[in-house]
């Protein structure tokens, strides 16, 4: 596993222009607030060993009762087991996918918009290419048969959330009985291979900043009332530097005159 560590928006995309595209069908990315957290599915860090039940047994009493209450919530019914992974994923409940993204903004967004006294990573994933690996191609003909050759699911748009996020998922088995899950990173036999990129915890809040002139913000990661309220609260609080161009000074000088 590579290794990078960025201190602003510009590092952190001259990085991911750098990486490897010919052998590679897709990345996707992740972020980590906390350099410590792993890559393991939400459902995998719940503790059930104070139950005699296993991780298949913990995750249909999750979904049942999911199916049952999101109702009176829901304009349209899920049509798939997957759909149904996806909004309960999408709304906090633990499952067995891992949240990533094909918009890697998306994935630094998430790395540096909390825990602000912590090192951050975005987590890069790239899928080695199964169709092609001509100097040029289109993007469709490097990511045929991505779906049928990995772990690696874009599932239907259920949700606003999932549009804006530019959302996919890795799709985990369930360990045997209440066996521990291995990190994602951590697993044999995987057909792509890893980047890290460190985020310092002094430069995620400039980081943020940067992300918000481009439109990566709180309202558009989360399209809801709740996303819209935190974008107004973060325009209220959060301090931000403001930088000068002495050339543009000059030029909004002169129109003055």
């Amino acid at each position: 596993m590579k290794g990078h560590t960025v201190k602003s928006l510009l590092e952190y995309i001259g990085c991911i222009t750098s990486f490897e595209q010919r052998h590679v069908a897709q990345w996707v990315y992740r972020g980590h607030c906390d350099s410590l957290f792993e890559l393991t599915p939400s459902l995998f860090r719940l503790d059930i060993s104070d139950t005699y039940a296993n991780w298949h047994e913990a995750e249909a009493y999750m979904m049942e009762r999911f199916k049952r209450e999101a109702i009176p919530h829901l304009s349209a019914k899920p049509e798939t087991e997957l759909d149904w992974l996806t909004l309960a994923q999408h709304h906090g409940l633990p499952t067995r996918l891992l949240d990533w993204a094909s918009n890697p903004l998306i994935a630094l967004y998430f790395a540096v918009c909390g825990n602000p006294t912590s090192n951050a990573d975005v987590w890069c994933f790239g899928l080695a290419s199964g169709n092609n690996c001509w100097p040029s191609s289109t993007r469709a003909a490097r990511k045929l048969h991505i779906e049928s050759v990995s772990c690696l699911v874009f599932p239907r748009h259920v949700a606003p959330r999932v549009t804006n996020q530019s959302g996919c998922f890795t799709q985990h088995d369930l360990p045997d009985g209440r066996t521990p899950f291995v990190p994602f990173n951590k697993q044999r036999g995987l057909t792509g291979f890893f980047v890290r990129i460190r985020i310092p915890a002094k430069h995620k809040q400039d980081i943020l900043n940067e992300l918000y002139e481009l439109g990566i913000h709180r309202a558009f990661i989360f399209p809801d009332l709740v996303g819209v309220s935190e974008h107004i609260k973060f325009d209220m609080v959060a301090q931000h530097k403001r930088g000068t161009n002495p050339d543009q000074v000059a030029s909004i000088m002169r129109s003055f005159r």
